[in-house]
């Protein structure tokens, strides 16, 4: 009997000694987990930083368009170029090109963090820098940025009800002539339509501050977002810390 009641015992004490050690591990793996994801994330964005400077020694130093008439992002534009294709929107490659521009966009276009399934193929979440890619008739030009390891190029942007981000930030409206820009100024986060840090939205246009919080993030409120310099670093930015410097390319 009193052996019995000794292993009932030592088995509850082992029972509440792995719970206890179940309640401090999921917290850690959890950490790894998003450790590595944004790793990843980072990863990503160097190998677009890489892949950004090539285009332009290619192109004379003209960045990609944020999107052409023809409706080709600067995303499709690196992937293309990439391949060793013209500039085309991506639906209109086929066979093998559009297979492996395909698993281009899985692997460099999407952080892997990102809490919405992309429906598309040629998704991406990450937006560009729109005082600095510029558009089709009035293109960015990489030697025009004055402190290139200031300026962010790309980052971790909001995701569409489709999953996918916006070509651009709305950035480009902190450069017109009538702003005098301040670079200690802190940009907004929630920005005009409120969606700083908000995913799942139907639209996400002009009314979206910038980047998405998505790394390390515990509310809507907090989290970091990766982002890719123009001297080719990555670094997280976190919530609330970009100011008009890193997205104004000259002052």
């Amino acid at each position: 009997m009193n052996s019995k009641n000794f292993s009932l015992a030592e088995a509850a004490v082992v029972a509440i000694v792995v719970l206890m050690l179940g309640v401090l591990l999921v917290p850690i793996i959890s950490r790894m987990r998003q450790a590595s994801e944004s790793t990843a994330c980072q990863g990503n964005l160097r190998q677009l930083g890489a892949l950004t400077l090539s285009y332009t020694s290619t192109n004379g130093g003209l960045l990609p368009a944020l999107r052409t008439s023809y409706g080709v992002r600067w995303s499709d534009a690196l992937v293309d170029f990439k391949l060793g294709l013209p500039a085309q929107v991506p639906g209109a490659l086929a066979g093998q090109s559009r297979q492996t521009a395909e698993q281009q966009y899985a692997l460099l276009l999407r952080c892997p963090a990102s809490a919405m399934k992309v429906q598309s193929n040629f998704g991406c979440t990450y937006a560009a820098n729109p005082n600095a890619f510029g558009s089709s008739h009035n293109p960015g030009l990489i030697g025009m940025i004055q402190r290139p390891s200031e300026i962010i190029a790309l980052g971790d942007a909001n995701q569409n009800a489709q999953g996918n981000a916006a070509c651009a930030f709305s950035w480009a409206l902190r450069q017109r002539k009538y702003m005098m820009p301040d670079p200690s100024r802190r940009l907004p986060v929630d920005g005009r339509l409120a969606a700083g840090n908000h995913d799942g939205g139907p639209v996400i246009g002009k009314g979206d501050s910038g980047l998405r919080y998505r790394h390390y993030s515990n509310g809507p409120t907090s989290g970091a977002a990766n982002v890719l310099f123009f001297d080719g670093h990555v670094d997280a930015m976190y919530f609330g810390g970009v100011r008009e410097m890193n997205i104004v390319t000259a002052y």
